[in-house]
């Protein structure tokens, strides 16, 4: 099988955002053996299957900016091979670690686009959620970005963090449009159970906007984007004049990738079923054996379940031809009783599943539904 799709996961950061639940450890010192490892597993993954050119490379965190220039260089110089002059090649930056000896690294490899970790512009929200970085960085890094590279800028950010209110929601809105990104995502915040910011709230140092004021931030995001010009494709993920993100395309629509570091997870397309191995969260167990891996196998009304929710997650779902090609007649009828149970969110249009930016904003509901009806 030939894979032409490669997440790599550096787990090192500086410091630790307290919302943050993926893996990453502060100590640098393990970066070098990072490093070897990360290049004995691709070998190892190379030996399972056919790896030629890259359509997409991300290199995510973590901080990828945390490493060390040598190391940085170590991995670039390495996986610059397996790249295409159209490959899609992304790395993460925090803002705060830009400068232009790290600028003319990123120019002389082949990587074409920056994912920028913004968040919030705020200071006060940035330093409630322990963000290292400040407002003026951002700015000074995305001017930097503009300025001195042809790369594709995206730009993270987030709402429902501590402290922020809907004005600061729509300030954050306002300087990110002054800049105009290629690519912007917005994630509501998610706290998850094993991050410090759940610790913090069960204590009440600590608390968050009330929903009406994530609804209203919510609908003040929609609106700025919409009147700037950006095309919402995925739940949120919006593009501007079609920059969309085509490494996470494949993730949405479940094909085959290799994940690579602790932590990160392989998705094998089976054409119906999917095979998901994850590598061990642990960076001393990954170390001392890189096929600390578990294997799980997806098949049935689990696999559908998944193809559904992934694909309903893009504005054009997915193509009913694909759908009962890949899955057995007990399921074609799937489709169909999607579009009649949600009509106002989802249609059959030119025998493609596509979604209404209200479905979009309602697939909870839909996959819950979906669920309950399979079981």
């Amino acid at each position: 099988m030939n894979i032409n799709h490669l997440y790599i996961h550096v787990p090192f950061c500086k410091s630790k955002c307290s919302y943050c639940a993926f893996y990453s450890i502060i100590d640098s010192s393990l970066q070098n053996k990072w490093c070897s490892a990360i290049i004995n597993q691709f070998n190892y993954f190379s030996t399972l299957y056919e790896i030629t050119k890259l359509k997409t490379l991300y290199i995510g965190g973590g901080s990828p900016s945390a490493l060390d220039p040598e190391i940085l260089i170590s991995i670039l110089c390495y996986f610059n091979d397996f790249c295409a002059s159209d490959t899609e090649f992304t790395i993460e930056l925090n803002p705060a670690d830009l400068s232009d000896e790290l600028v003319h690294l990123l120019k002389d490899s082949s990587i074409n686009r920056v994912s920028i970790g913004i968040e919030s512009f705020n200071d006060t929200v940035r330093n409630a959620v322990k963000r290292r970085g400040t407002s003026s960085e951002i700015l000074k890094a995305i001017k930097m970005l503009k300025h001195q590279t042809s790369f594709a800028i995206a730009c993270d950010l987030m709402y429902g963090l501590p402290l922020q209110t809907k004005d600061i929601v729509q300030d954050d809105i306002k300087k990110l449009i002054e800049y105009h990104p290629d690519h912007i995502s917005y994630y509501e915040l998610t706290v998850e159970d094993t991050s410090a910011l759940a610790r913090e709230l069960n204590h009440k140092t600590v608390s968050l906007p009330a929903y009406d004021v994530n609804e209203s931030s919510w609908e003040i995001i929609l609106t700025s984007l919409f009147d700037a010009g950006y095309e919402r494709y995925e739940v949120s993920n919006w593009a501007y004049q079609k920059n969309y993100c085509y490494h996470n395309i494949n993730y949405w629509e479940m094909g085959s990738w290799l994940g690579l570091g602790p932590s990160a997870v392989s998705n094998i397309d089976g054409f119906g079923s999917y095979t998901r191995i994850t590598t061990v969260s642990n960076i001393y167990a990954y170390l001392s054996n890189i096929l600390d891996l578990s294997t799980d196998y997806i098949a049935g009304k689990t696999a559908v379940i998944e193809y559904c929710m992934m694909h309903l997650r893009k504005k054009n779902g997915f193509s009913t031809r694909d759908f009962y090609q890949r899955f057995s007649t007990q399921f074609h009828h799937i489709p169909e009783w999607l579009c009649n149970q949600f009509p106002l969110y989802l249609m059959n249009e030119n025998n493609r599943i596509t979604v209404h930016d209200t479905g979009l904003d309602h697939l909870n509901y839909i996959i819950v539904k979906l669920m309950n009806y399979l079981e």
